[in-house]
């Protein structure tokens, strides 16, 4: 096994081999960078998947093979950087390139305004959509990620949390959007399910769970409001109709069931997508077991 320690004294990142874990870039910028690191496969056509970083100024795409510069992106004002969030938004243009989610959910004026996200062309940089949220100290933006193609129209669809984490209590209803990248109109909102839940701390692609040849979406609620460290609750819903298809749980056991997940692919090859569950507060000196899906 390999340790790698870094220094904690400005934004750093680390790139690892996949082979056996070994180091191969470290990159290491001002303050302010650092919440998030993305890949968007290759930039600039060497053959190599390069990656983009925050910075105090906006983002960077450096180099997957020597860390150096392929394009920077000024973005709003310096102190807004260490709010961006930065996702893979999967192909939301359908020109053969993954493109660029950069969410604030602090918005323009601080954390007393509704967030934002915006789509970025990744072969052009060209603004693709702009999204705001609507509610103040909601956390729009904080959360967002590619949906997959939830309509099958061929273009890649975004989805959008929230995290009420600045909202004054009683905190007010949250949602999840999933908006179209081909027309960029709202696809479909999904309401919490429980009073402060955390619904939405979690977006992301489910993969098409249920066969129906769409994809499907994660949203996660590791929170319900009576729990010092509650069960929590992984949603997954079909955007196309709207429908609830599974609710992953745990209780009573306090895991945080919906904080962290992800699509796995055809695990068993039965012709339906399954999904990945970390849950992080689990005692392992005990033996349970593990969440139920209905």
């Amino acid at each position: 096994m390999r340790t790698h320690t870094l220094a904690a004294s400005a934004a750093t990142f680390l790139v690892l081999a996949g082979t056996a874990s070994a180091q191969m870039l470290v990159h290491t910028g001002s303050h302010g960078g650092g919440r998030s690191i993305v890949g968007l496969g290759d930039l600039n056509g060497d053959g190599f998947a390069d990656f983009v970083v925050p910075v105090a100024t906006g983002v960077r795409a450096l180099s997957g093979v020597d860390r150096s510069l392929i394009w920077h992106m000024t973005l709003g004002a310096p102190y807004e950087a260490i709010n961006y969030t930065l996702a893979n938004a999967g192909d939301v243009d359908a020109d053969g390139t993954k493109d660029l989610a950069v969410g604030n959910e602090y918005g323009i004026q601080g954390a007393t305004q509704p967030g934002w996200v915006c789509i970025y062309s990744g072969a052009t940089r060209a603004l693709l959509y702009q999204w705001f949220g609507t509610v103040d100290r909601l956390g729009f933006g904080a959360v967002v990620d590619s949906a997959g193609d939830v309509d099958a129209d061929g273009f890649g669809d975004v989805i959008v949390g929230t995290t009420r984490l600045h909202a004054p209590f009683p905190q007010p209803q949250s949602y999840a959007h999933v908006y179209s990248g081909h027309t960029g109109a709202l696809l479909r909102a999904f309401p919490s399910v429980l009073a402060e839940d955390s619904f939405g701390r979690l977006v992301t692609r489910a993969g098409d769970v249920n066969g129906d040849g769409l994809d499907d979406v994660l949203i996660g609620a590791p929170g319900d409001g009576t729990y010092a460290v509650p069960p929590g609750h992984l949603y997954v819903y079909s955007v196309i109709n709207g429908a609830l298809l599974s609710d992953i749980t745990n209780t009573p056991s306090p895991i945080n069931v919906g904080l962290l997940a992800c699509t796995a692919g055809d695990v068993d090859q039965d012709g339906f997508d399954d999904i990945a569950i970390s849950a992080p507060f689990e005692n392992f000196s005990t033996t349970r077991p593990c969440p139920s899906g209905e």
